[in-house]
Order: structure tokens, then C-alpha cells, then sequence
């Protein structure tokens, strides 16, 4: 509504840039959270699992300004040939763009200690993190556009101090809950080998995984305008926010079934699984059937913009119930992490983006948002009914 279809166009370029970006990631980010876990459950002792962190502390350190300074090196030739605008300047999109590479440079640091909360199972202070951010992130950007500016740049600054924010408060939490003793000041790259056989399955279904979400995105950009990218990234917005409500049962799942799994308890945990899917379904496709139906009037409602509301009502409806779809897959691969057996899941993801890469690739190319939905969906539909 304050910055334009354009302008809301390069967010949902920052966006797409931070996830593919996690390609970067080799699977460490999701290790951390097991091996914490496993640290509470008396498996590994405090030496080594602080260890471990400090490790890729620097690790993802490194990483995260790397990636950042490539955005910023790039940020010339990113607005001059990829992003195609018809009302920004060019100056503006320039600056935005270098500001995208401050926000995706904290992005891998802030992961570890996120993940690190959840092995310790503080999901009551994290939770408690996100959602003041959140607040933030929210209300103030609406707060600077409203009261201050309307330019993309100001909007993106404002978001860069938040990142800021974050890292400061959230690396906080997390020492104080994991004080991090007998950890050396460097790394210790020996200190991985154990979690390497794992991390390296991990590496490879995060990268997969990455590419089967986001192709659709990386050749929309590419085809559409920013306008029409904008209004496809609202219907992404609308259908994400299932998966945004899986995140918390997620996050307090997968400690709880790694240290089930590391005790031997197999009927407790499988009671568990049958418990939370039934939730799951519940509550997942009851809300992916109304955004179905109700696409169109949900998105007027939200945005208050007629034809933000005909456009982007083409395409929820297919993200939504795909997306449903997904969140039961992934309460599956949780069971399988936690007893570090993802082979039937790394061979299910093989075969589903071998369809899905050029199928959405195609798809996009020829029929826009719509095509990619369709696709989308008939994708995850099969992979849960065969497959899974």
C-alpha cells in the first residue's frame, strides 16, 4: 500500500536471494539443534558440543560476509539487468540492492543460534525473541512509511538495523542458556567429524530443497515485471503463512524426537508422530481449503487494493493446498532425522525435483504464477500419496 507493487517487488527479491543463498548453508544449520539435544540427553558432554558451535561460529561467520559482499559487488549489474522496473530509479534499486547484502549477511550466524535454542529446548524465549522482532519488523516499518518515508531505500535501512537487532539479542539468549564452556576461542574444524555423515545428507536435502521452492521465484523474476512479481509474492505471503503455523510444532517436535529416538523409546515417539500429524492435517487443509475458496475477497480484505486482489486470487489457491501438503511431508522427514536414517526422503526428493525443476522451469515460462501453482500442488500431492 506505502511503497507500490515495484517496491514490494525487490522485498520478495531479498526474499528469494536469502533462500537461495542457503545453498551456502552444506547442511550445518540443522545439525546444530540435534547435537544440543543429544548434549541434554546426556549423550555428548559440554566440551564437545561447545566445541562445535564455536566452530561454525566462525564458519558462518565467514560465510555470511562473503555472501553479503558478493550482493554488494553485484548490486550494479543485479538492477541493470535482472530487475525490471518501469517506475523506480535506478539509483534507488542500486541502493536497495546494496542493503540486501547487509541483511543476508547475518542471515547463517543468526540460523546456528536459533537452531542452538531449539536443541536446548528454550522455544519459550525464542519464541518470545521472534515474536517482539516480528512487532518490530511490523509496526515500525509501518510506523517509518506512514509517519517519515515512503522511499524503498528508508524501508531497507530500517530493516537492516532490525538485522542488527536480531543478531545482537538472539547470540544474548543463547550464551546465557549455553555459556559455552571449555570452548576455544578458535575454530576446531576436527570437532565436525562426527556430525559430517549427517550434515553431508543435511547439505544435500537443504540444497535440494532449496531449489525445489524456489525455482518458481527465480524464473518469475526473471519473466514477470516487478509489478507483477509483487502481486505473486502476495499470494506467497498468504500461502506461507501455513507453513509459518507448522513452524512451532516443528520446533518443538524435533528435540523431542531426537531425544526419544536417542533413548530407544520407538512407541512413545511413534505415538507422538500419529498425534501431531492428525493436528497437523486439522488445521493445515482447513485453512488451505478456505484460501482456497476464498481467495480473492481474503486477499481484498488484507490489502484493500482491487487488482492486487483479481491477480494474486489466480494463484493462491494452488500454493496454499500445496503448501498444506508440505507440512505433513515434513513432519515425516523429522522421524527420519532424528534417527539419522534420510536416505528414503533424500531418494523421494531426487525423483520430486526431477519433475518439479523442469516442470516449474516450463511452467512459469509459458503460463506465469498460475502455471507454477498448478504444478506446484499435482507436484506435493504425488510425492505424499506414492511416496511418502
Amino acid at each position: 500500500r506505502y511503497l507500490g507493487a515495484e517496491a514490494y517487488g525487490l522485498v520478495a527479491f531479498l526474499t528469494m536471494l536469502q533462500a537461495w543463498f542457503q545453498l551456502l548453508d552444506m547442511g550445518m544449520t540443522p545439525t546444530v539443534s540435534p547435537e544440543l539435544s543429544r548434549f541434554r540427553a546426556g549423550v555428548i558432554d559440554a566440551t564437545n558440543a561447545a566445541t562445535i558451535v564455536r566452530t561454525l561460529e566462525w564458519i558462518f561467520g565467514a560465510l555470511g560476509l562473503a555472501c553479503g559482499l558478493t550482493v554488494v559487488l553485484l548490486a550494479g549489474w543485479i538492477t541493470r539487468n535482472w530487475l525490471k522496473a518501469q517506475q523506480l530509479q535506478q539509483r534507488e534499486m542500486l541502493l536497495c540492492v546494496v542493503m540486501m547484502g547487509g541483511l543476508i549477511a547475518p542471515r547463517w550466524v543468526v540460523g546456528l543460534y536459533r537452531g542452538g535454542l531449539t536443541g536446548l529446548e528454550r522455544i519459550a524465549n525464542l519464541n518470545l525473541i521472534s515474536m517482539a522482532l516480528a512487532t518490530l519488523r511490523s509496526l515500525g516499518g509501518w510506523a517509518l512509511l506512514h509517519f517519515w518515508t515512503i522511499r524503498p531505500a528508508g524501508f531497507f535501512l530500517f530493516q537492516l538495523g532490525l538485522a542488527a537487532v536480531e543478531l545482537f539479542t538472539i547470540r544474548t539468549f543463547f550464551y546465557r542458556a549455553f555459556p559455552m564452556r571449555g570452548a576455544s576461542r578458535w575454530p576446531a574444524l576436527g570437532s565436525l567429524r562426527g556430525i559430517l555423515r549427517v550434515a553431508g545428507s543435511m547439505a544435500f536435502l537443504a540444497g535440494l530443497w532449496v531449489i525445489i521452492s524456489q525455482t518458481d521465484k527465480l524464473v518469475l523474476s526473471w519473466v514477470l515485471d516487478l509489478k507483477d512479481y509483487g502481486f505473486f509474492m502476495v499470494a506467497m505471503v498468504l500461502a506461507g503463512g501455513i507453513n509459518i503455523l507448522s513452524v512451532p510444532l516443528s520446533q518443538a517436535l524435533q528435540p523431542r524426537f531426537v531425544m526419544l529416538a536417542a533413548q530407544n523409546e520407538h512407541v512413545a515417539l511413534t505415538h507422538l508422530y500419529r498425534t501431531c500429524t492428525q493436528i497437523t492435517c486439522a488445521g493445515a487443509f482447513a485453512i488451505a481449503v478456505v484460501m482456497s475458496l476464498f481467495a480473492e475477497p481474503l486477499i481484498m480484505a488484507w490489502t484493500g487494493n482491487p487488482e492486487t486482489a483479481r491477480v494474486a486470487a489466480r494463484t493462491l489457491p494452488f500454493y496454499a493446498l500445496g503448501n498444506a501438503v508440505t507440512t505433513l511431508s515434513g513432519l515425516a522427514f523429522l522421524v527420519q532425522f532424528a534417527y539419522g536414517k534420510t536416505h528414503w526422503h533424500v531418494i523421494g526428493n531426487c525423483m520430486f525435483g526431477a519433475v518439479w525443476i523442469p516442470g516449474a522451469y516450463l511452467a512459469a515460462s509459458h503460463a506465469g504464477a498460475v502455471g507454477a501453482g498448478v504444478v506446484w500442488f499435482v507436484g506435493n500431492l504425488a510425492f505424499l500419496l506414492f511416496w511418502l
